[in-house]
């Protein structure tokens, strides 16, 4: 019986995707045509092994994280790293970017939509049925994009609302809920999510050429090389104030500070833990920095987390 928290989160999932209408397969005996739709554990990507691949009539289009229960508060640190699944080549297969994408703790789980113009992860309480996905991927464009091509009214009684026998007011209401569909405001943007976007799109492919088992320092130099490629600024080994209720009181290191505002810590060991974000966290905090990330290359698979500072994001 499963008992460490990731497959007690992966049975909780399973549970949650039979129930949504999913038959659930392994990696090794996959059936595409034994049901609409197929979740299959363990498949293999370019960048390591997604937790879970969705197919809906024998075509991939989607990917599930899976994380433990402890993780659920922070589940929006993870979207990073489904997105690198979600963008990445599926093994025998030549498919495009998969659209729809969760992070979950089989207790709390959130889904983005990709497809929208300002893609941002939002909670659910369950998985979509493979029905849904089916109507979805027959439509050219997501709900929330659709929204951006509703006509625009007059502010006039020459307006069809007008000629309706609307009022001014109900008019100018319509015209300002149509104005805040246009500005796809979702409220769950991701800090400098382009540049933490470049910045594990060049991890990823250190890992792809290195592999694991190589020292910190390896990593370090390799991906200096792929930042430069991928024109990010960076300062490597950049010696960082440490400060204590607004008092400088040492220095640190850092592995590298990136276009001025993102801390990257590099490990190279076999799995992160909870005290290694954390010690992430503290740095960010001690830096007076926003938003870092935590890279490992020591796993099979590439690891990354973001990590932000609360004490400054909350701050009105």
């Amino acid at each position: 019986m499963n008992q460490n928290p990731e497959q007690l989160a992966r049975d909780k999932i399973d549970a949650m995707l039979i129930a949504s209408g999913w038959l659930i397969q392994n990696k090794n005996k996959i059936n595409l045509n034994a049901s609409l739709g197929i979740a299959v554990r363990e498949y293999q990507t370019d960048i390591g092994p997604a937790d879970y691949v969705l197919f809906v009539d024998k075509k991939s289009i989607g990917i599930i994280e899976a994380k433990r229960a402890e993780e659920g508060v922070q589940l929006t640190m993870h979207e990073d790293q489904s997105d690198g699944y979600a963008t990445a080549t599926l093994k025998h297969l030549n498919n495009d970017p998969l659209p729809f994408v969760y992070e979950s703790t089989g207790e709390v789980t959130r889904f983005t939509d990709y497809r929208d113009i300002k893609p941002g992860s939002r909670p659910v309480f369950t998985f979509h049925r493979p029905e849904t996905f089916l109507e979805y991927s027959k439509q050219d464009k997501s709900l929330r994009t659709r929204l951006q091509d509703i006509p625009p009214l007059t502010d006039s009684f020459s307006s069809p609302l007008g000629e309706a026998g609307l009022r001014d007011c109900q008019i100018i209401a319509i015209n300002n809920l149509e104005e805040s569909f246009n500005q796809a405001n979702q409220g769950s943007d991701i800090l400098y999510k382009t540049e933490t976007k470049k910045i594990i799109g060049c991890a990823m492919e250190v890992h792809k050429r290195l592999g694991n088992g190589f020292q910190e320092v390896i990593y370090q130099r390799a991906l200096a090389i792929e930042m430069s490629i991928a024109d990010l600024e960076f300062s490597r080994e950049m010696e960082m104030p440490i400060y204590y209720r607004d008092n400088e009181i040492g220095a640190r290191r850092v592995d590298f500070f990136v276009a001025d505002k993102i801390m990257v810590e590099i490990k190279a060991i076999i799995k992160l833990e909870d005290v290694h974000l954390a010690q992430a966290m503290n740095y960010l905090e001690a830096y007076k920095m926003e938003i870092g990330l935590l890279i490992n290359f020591g796993a099979r698979s590439l690891e990354f987390k973001r990590v932000h500072n609360n004490k400054i994001l909350n701050r009105d």
